[in-house]
């Protein structure tokens, strides 16, 4: 809805004059007066007005809004008064620039200087000031020959570029107000708030303390001791509209964030930043104190959790804990070295965002490094203070008698099946657990110990629980990793750094300061890197309850339960899909719902008197979907064996009638999931044995599956540049040669339909076994071109056993030029048993960790292919550019000498800074060794790598930049 304000009466004429003159809230659901250039369109729902880019957008496209009255009529608009309009805004990307222009009814532009303003994620409400612009003559609008003016007691348009100057937008750009005169009074003024600096005026909302001075200098606020102050003598700013100049409080608890980008002049100079609400109550219960570097950085504060006064004086709380209101938040309380004092140095900070950094992912990826839902016994945890400690259901439980002293710990080892580990936890440095705690306001302190027992005692991590209800906590201990030397460590006198790449211990302090915790804390998961899924339980049954009566019966077959088996008696009479439901049942035979979500994972140990029987599993959901497409099938065999069945990618039913899908595909709920559907080889029917299951059970085996064959290579490409083909087998009709970086395969038109040309897998003159299902994702990318265009290309995968993916088959229509193509597996790891491989009776599985070579049928279903098919390179997981795997962190390298004997240089033109490490892989995909490398710049980097203590062969050159891979090279030792 718009809102006009004429001016027609003189004496109103001084009260009006920074008053709002127009306002368009887009509530009315008409777009209307609004128009859109080439690769952009716009619409009005729900209060927005939305900017949609295709990505075909030009430099320069426009979207425009006219302003009208009432009756729907364009009209003029007089911005005189102050020349503003204010404009609340955010973009689906990150740093979208929105400029505007206004229009006159003359048509000259405001196109000099053009204004435009950075986007966040978040609503944010921007002023564009038009007091001194005119028309450039750019071309396009009144003005021949620039500049001309622009006349703002009459804008008849406001024009809208998005990106200027780039085009191909591709996203969305929502306005939820355009106001002329004055920001109005519509809701908060931003989702989230930020500073940068950019005035003088920000100082009169900063306090500063005596021993400092602030000055708000090249867009920073730069604060300066003389090293006179005491140990907690607090900064602080005001939070406050820039625009407007007023005094406002925002809302944090959405998520919990605040950013600060900032540096120090001075080494192990540290930030400590609490928020202080409307009532005065700050939150010195859960602070959080960060050690920053002398270089730029973007540090994170998150105070889910920290939301309580312990009133430790200066703040409204007489008697703590008292709480602070996290969506009234009214100021920032800032300590420099907090406990120490005396700073002599300089703090630099070039913004403060609330709820989003305005660089992208600052704190890393969230990936999960280490993770502990607590399923095995507490011989991993241990204390010496007055604690009992139990591990139940998959929880830790911590339960206090009132009796402990304060900074009485809890020690929690990181460990694995094997025993301890040490961790490097520093890839994005975050930690999350999952707690609560049976009485109010407890308090739990986390220091990380490395493996020469430093302790992150400078600064500390406190969180206050919630009572009741489980709340996860995140802790960010980058620029933390510091031991403030207190005593009962190594660290005589502090700071000393705590090695982040060498953690082995978890100290969890509840009540840290006062102990005499009397209650219980129960943790649900520990985990570093990611949070965590909260913990699914598991689901099993021994059939040892001589309790069949969640199996339905099906004709052709006898069931039976006892002593610890299920059995299953087939007379060869029952038919095809013959099925049978098993639901699941809790201990009093009740049914139950089961989440499969956890790793999709179901296992069973079962054997069949009939080798190699195929047997399905098909799951339904509550609502009576089943999964049956694709459908889940293993052989079985006449020995007990414990067997995988994975569901991922199998959440669908496909409608094929006796479900409730009746037009598929349908979903299939993997997080109910009521029963099962069981076939004894379902393709034939006819089932003439006997077949045993021993158990069943979700998440993870009810017993050890013994050693499993290792996966192969984790990285495999061939260029086709060593110029022979000796790991290639010819077909009748079909010749193959390798020359000039190419594999061509010519045909004379003789071939046989399924006439498969086999390429063996291999490095250098050794076969090699690949993992194509680890971080490859079962896809194989292929660059090819065929005289004969749109040829259809099958390629099956060979696995080292002999299973072939051959039901179905993948297939992709190759075309005459080179082109990528894309072959999927997932769920299409299955043996059809046609024929040719040790799969009798198929479905059989395929071993994707385990290919050995991979089979191309051209035409396959035809054959008599006349041509030639010509492939560049082929590659597992990714498309193949060169050795370079992330084009955005490397632009290229190269190893040499190669063959090497002592010594391999390392020479790369690096696109990023990092940490540089290079890993050594064998044939087996084992890794042989690690190299830290330390920090590189980006630019040309120039690295010695020894390998004299490698044996003669050939490996593979894994080279990494903090921590992710972005280049794989083969290397040759002699």
């Amino acid at each position: 809805m718009k809102l006009h304000l004429p001016i027609f009466i003189f004496c109103l004429l001084p009260f009006l004059m920074n008053g709002q003159v127009y306002l368009e809230q887009f509530d009315d659901g008409v777009d209307q007066n609004t128009s859109a250039g080439t690769g952009l369109t716009t619409s009005e729902a729900d209060g927005e007005w939305t900017i949609t880019g295709d990505g075909s957008s030009g430099a320069f496209e426009i979207a425009s809004y006219s302003p009208f009255d009432e009756n729907g009529d364009r009209i003029n608009i007089d911005i005189t008064e102050n020349n503003k309009v204010f404009v609340r805004a955010k973009a689906s990307n990150l740093g979208t620039q929105l400029r505007m222009d206004i229009v006159d009814a003359d048509g000259f532009h405001s196109s000099m200087p053009g204004i435009a303003k950075t986007l966040l994620n978040d609503y944010i409400v921007f002023e564009y000031d038009f007091s001194n612009v005119e028309d450039g003559g750019f071309g396009g609008t009144a003005c021949n020959s620039g500049p001309c003016p622009v006349d703002g007691s009459k804008v008849s348009t406001f024009n809208f570029y998005v990106n200027p100057g780039q085009g191909s937008f591709s996203g969305t750009v929502k306005i939820d107000f355009i106001s002329v005169g004055a920001e109005p009074s519509v809701g908060p003024m931003s989702d989230v708030w930020q500073i940068h600096f950019d005035g003088d005026s920000s100082l009169n909302f900063i306090g500063t303390p005596m021993g400092y001075t602030s000055a708000t200098e090249d867009s920073q606020w730069k604060i300066t001791g003389d090293g006179t102050s005491g140990e907690w003598d607090p900064m602080n700013i005001v939070i406050h509209n820039e625009t407007t100049l007023e005094e406002i409080d925002i809302d944090v608890s959405g998520n919990d964030k605040i950013y600060l980008r900032m540096k120090a002049t001075e080494d192990g100079t540290s930030i400590r930043v609490d928020l202080q609400d409307i009532n005065n109550m700050a939150t010195t219960g859960g602070s959080i104190t960060k050690v920053i570097s002398t270089e730029w950085e973007t540090y994170e504060f998150n105070f889910a959790g920290s939301y309580t006064d312990l009133a430790f004086g200066g703040t409204g709380c007489d008697v703590g804990p008292c709480p602070v209101d996290a969506s009234r938040i009214a100021n920032l309380i800032i300590f420099v070295n907090p406990g120490v004092g005396a700073y002599a140095g300089e703090v630099a900070i070039e913004y403060i965002s609330v709820g989003t950094a305005l660089e992208a992912n600052p704190g890393g990826n969230l990936d999960l490094v280490y993770g502990d839902h607590f399923t095995e016994d507490e011989t991993y945890v241990n204390t010496t203070g007055a604690y009992s400690l139990e591990v139940e259901s998959s929880t830790l439980k911590i339960t206090g008698d009132g009796t402990d002293a304060p900074f009485s710990a809890i020690a929690y080892n990181v460990h694995d099946e094997n025993g301890g580990i040490v961790l490097d936890v520093t890839g994005n440095d975050k930690m999350f657990f999952r707690a609560k705690s049976s009485v109010d306001n407890t308090l739990l302190r986390i220091d990380l110990v490395d493996t020469t027992d430093f302790i992150t005692t400078l600064p500390s991590f406190t969180k206050l629980l919630t009572v009741g209800e489980y709340s996860t906590y995140e802790l960010d201990f980058r620029g933390n990793y510091s031991d403030g030397g207190y005593g009962g460590t190594p660290c005589d006198m502090g700071p000393c750094p705590v090695d982040g790449k060498a953690i082995n211990t978890v100290l969890l302090y509840p009540n840290p300061a006062d102990g005499a915790f009397n209650g219980t804390i129960e943790i649900d998961y520990l985990s570093f890197g990611a949070p965590m899924e909260e913990d699914v339980q598991q689901y099993s049954n021994h059939f040892d309850d001589a309790n069949r009566s969640n199996i339905s019966d099906s004709d052709g077959f006898t069931i039976t339960e006892e002593g610890t088996e299920l059995t299953i008696v087939g007379d060869g009479m029952g038919g095809q899909f013959a099925a049978f439901s098993y639901s699941f049942q809790d201990d009093n035979g009740d049914p139950l719902l089961i989440d499969l979500t956890s790793n999709n994972k179901l296992f069973i140990k079962a054997k069949s008197t009939v080798d190699g029987v195929p047997f399905r599993i098909d799951l339904v959901d509550a609502d009576g979907f089943a999964s049956t497409e694709p459908s889940t099938v293993r052989t079985v065999g006449t020995e007990y064996t414990i067997i995988e069945y994975d569901f991922s990618g199998t959440y669908s039913d496909g409608g094929y009638g006796g479900t409730a899908c009746d037009m598929g595909p349908c979903p299939v709920d993997g997080q109910r999931i009521a029963s099962l559907l069981l076939y004894i080889d379902p393709e034939n029917g006819g089932y003439d044995g006997t077949f045993t299951m021993d158990w069943l059970s979700t998440i993870r085996p009810l017993e050890d599956p013994g050693p499993s064959e290792p996966a192969g290579l984790a990285e495999y490409f061939d260029q086709f540049d060593d110029d022979k083909n000796d790991f290639v087998t010819d077909m009748t009709g079909l010749v193959s040669s390798e020359a000039d970086g190419n594999l061509t395969i010519t045909g004379d038109g003789t071939s046989a339909a399924f006439s498969p040309i086999a390429y063996t897998l291999h490095l250098a003159d050794t076969a090699v076994i690949v993992n194509a299902d680890g971080d490859n994702d079962l896809k194989l990318f292929i660059r090819v071109k065929s005289t004969k265009a749109d040829m259809p290309l099958r390629i099956d995968l060979k696995d080292d056993k002999g299973f072939i993916t051959s039901s179905p088959g993948v297939e992709v229509t190759v075309p005459s030029d080179f082109t990528v193509l894309e072959y999927d597996y997932s769920g299409k790891l299955n043996d059809g048993g046609f024929g040719g491989t040790p799969c009798t009776s198929g479905p059989c599985p395929v071993n994707g960790e385990r290919i050995s070579s991979l089979d191309f049928y051209l035409d396959p279903g035809i054959g008599e292919f006349n041509g030639e098919l010509v492939i560049d390179w082929v590659s597992f997981g990714k498309p193949l550019v060169t050795s370079v795997l992330d084009v955005d962190k490397l632009e290229s390298i190269q190893l040499f000498p190669n063959p090497a004997v002592e010594t391999v240089y390392l020479q790369m033109n690096a696109l990023a800074k990092g940490e540089l490490s290079v890993n050594i892989y064998n044939l087996s995909g084992q890794q042989i060794k690690s190299i830290n490398m330390g920090s590189t710049l980006a630019g040309q980097v120039n690295e010695e790598l020894p390998v004299n203590d490698l044996n003669t062969g050939l490996y593979l050159i894994e080279v990494r930049l903090d921590d992710e891979p972005i280049a794989i090279s083969k290397l040759v030792k002699q």
